[in-house]
This record gives structure tokens, sequence and C-alpha cells, in this order.
């Protein structure tokens, strides 16, 4: 098995120092089979009108290029400052994308850290850089690391190809909750006929009202979404102010292929083609996750659970991202709902038969 290594630091030394000390495991034996090992160096992007704020979409979308199984990330990405998480903040974001990439965090200040980390399984693969031999230490992390890789690799095998097959082929429905439209009509209703049209086409219908059992995680049928095949996303304003709709968006977004993949269908209330609204619709995620941060620095560290901490960084991707997808969208060649429900919505399974082939 071929597994590539990226390393993550704005420091180009202590890039150098990590390939010195791990170059020598290019090969590992795990459960008698060679593993080799590809190392990529990566120094963060930066943003264009910001340069010592690193561009976390920019810097994503290179690692996750390479589909690594296992990143060695610095802590610190913008400098010193001592509330920089930057490269924690990035480790979550590749964890959602590459889920079986074991994540290594390092950095010379966690002593300087709360112990939020101590909350998260994905940082426990870490490397104080302040002990002296932190290099043995890396080697160490970094052979369990692998490891972990490989024994997820493999249980995902022992799932078979079915699952992933189901997931790359099915049709998933992605919508807010019932709400009236301006006209009286349910926006479930509208969900309801194309979800109709569908089941009587033959095709294999994704969507939490029939699919999400009772006292199943919403959380993995949401990511089960962000990596489906051809996502019908039913776009309404209730759509754009709704978190769990706004993230499912961004998962769909972070596993590739946006646009192959995605079949929007827009209501006229989101109003998303108004460059007004949408800058209403950042201004409204913004503020939201500016009154989340402040509440989340009264707290004590180490009081929040491992989901709190993950919802904390939902807000703060909707807030950072929202406009871009949103600008995307509007950027694609859209037809009224009314259009496309004629001739039992032919034009948009015209749509969904390019996404699913």
């Amino acid at each position: 098995m071929n597994i590539n290594v990226v390393l993550i630091d704005d420091n180009p030394v202590t890039l150098r120092h990590f390939r010195r000390h791990l170059e020598p495991m290019a090969e590992l034996h795990v459960n008698n089979e060679i593993i080799t090992c590809a190392f990529h160096p990566i120094q963060p992007l930066f943003c264009q009108d910001n340069s010592e704020k690193v561009d976390l979409a920019a810097t994503l979308k290179e690692v996750v290029r390479l589909k690594p199984g296992v990143a060695v990330i610095d802590m610190r990405l913008e400098g010193d400052a001592i509330d920089d998480y930057s490269g924690a903040d990035l480790s979550l974001k590749i964890k959602e994308v590459c889920n079986d990439c074991c994540i290594i965090l390092v950095s010379h200040y966690f002593h300087e850290a709360p112990r939020l980390l101590d909350n998260l399984e994905v940082f426990r693969h870490r490397v104080d850089l302040m002990q002296a031999d932190y290099g043995d230490e890396i080697v160490k992390r970094f052979t369990e690391a692998v490891r972990c890789h490989v024994s997820a690799v493999e249980f995902r095998r022992l799932l078979g190809t079915s699952v992933a097959h189901s997931t790359s082929r099915a049709v998933y429905l992605s919508y807010a909750w019932d709400a009236q439209g301006s006209t009286g009509l349910s926006l479930e209703d509208i969900v309801d006929q194309i979800e109709d049209s569908l089941r009587r086409n033959s095709y294999d219908v994704k969507r939490d009202r029939t699919n999400l059992g009772y006292g199943k995680l919403i959380s993995s049928f949401m990511d089960e979404i962000g990596r489906g095949g051809c996502i019908v996303a039913v776009i309404s304003e209730k759509y754009i102010f709704s978190r769990f709709c706004m993230d499912e968006l961004l998962k769909i977004h972070r596993n590739h292929d946006f646009h192959q993949r995605i079949c929007p269908v827009v209501l006229p209330g989101a109003k998303i083609n108004d460059f007004k609204h949408r800058l209403e619709c950042i201004d409204h995620w913004t503020k939201l996750e500016g009154d989340i941060e402040k509440l989340f620095k009264k707290i004590r560290p180490g009081s929040l659970s491992t989901e709190e901490l993950r919802e904390l960084h939902v807000y703060r991707d909707i807030a950072q991202e929202s406009g871009r997808l949103l600008s995307f969208i509007a950027n694609m060649n859209q037809l009224t709902p009314d259009t496309l429900a004629k001739d039992d919505f032919a034009i948009l399974r015209t749509r969904i038969n390019d996404c699913l082939s």
C-alpha cells in the first residue's frame, strides 16, 4: 500500500526537520504488508487581502488533492500568537473530507494552549516540540498514525463495495424542514413532488424523513449526503439561514466535484441571485459566529464536549464559506420550480442522469 504524508508548517526550516526525522520511515511493515510513504511538505496559503491570515479553504484544497493518509500539522500556522489554532482548525477540516487520514498535531506551545484539544479524538497523536527527544516521539507517533490509517482502510474494505456503490448512485434530497412558501405551499410539498417523480422513474432516492431511522444520528446522514454522487438541493430562504442545511451544503462542497454532483432547485424566496441579499446572509452568519465566539471564551477550558467543539467549528465554517457557496450556485443556470416540474420533472431528471454518469 502507498500512502501520502503531508507535512504542514509555515516555517520551511521546521518542515525540513520533519522530513529528516520521518523519511527513514518511508517503508513500514504493517500486518505483513509493506507500506510505502511519500512525503509532501506544504506551507499554508494565505489570504490575498490579509497576508497574516491563513486561507484555510485554499490550503485544504491543496492538501486534499494529495489524498493524505497521515498529516503532520503545526498547531500555529500564522506565527506565534497565543490565540492561533489555525493548524487545529485545518486538522478538523481535513478529517471531515479525508475521514481515514490520521492527524499528528505538533507545537512548541502546547503548554500555553487550553486543554480543549484533549477532548478530541482527532488530536490524540500529539508531539510537543519543546521536549528534548521530540524526534524520537514524532517517529513513534508517525508509526502509530500509519497503523491507524491502514486499519481504517482495511475496515472500509470489509464493509463491502455495495455501501460505496449505493452512496454514489443514490439521489439525495437536501432541503429545509417544513415551512410555508410565499404561495402558501409547504416547501416540503415541493420536495414530496420531486421525490414522487424520481421514485416513479425508478431512482434510488435518499431522504432524511424516510431513510433516517428513529434514534439514528442526523450528523451521520448529513455526512452521507455530503459524499453522495447526486444531491438535489431545494434552496429556500429558510435553507440559507439554517445551520443544518448550510452545514450539509458545505459537506457536499468539500467532497469535490460540487458542480458535477449538485442539482439546485432555487425557490424565489431564497433570492440568492440578489447580491445584497447574499450579503445579508453572510452578515447574519458572521454576527452569529461572533456571538458564539464570545460565549465560548467565557467558558472554562476543558468543560466543552467534543460535539460542542465541533458545533463551534460548524458556525465558523458557515460564516467563512456561505458567501462563496451561494455565489457559486447563483452562477449556475437555474429554472423556476414550475418549469422544472413540467413533464414530470424531465429537465431535472436529465441533470440527475448527468450527475450519476
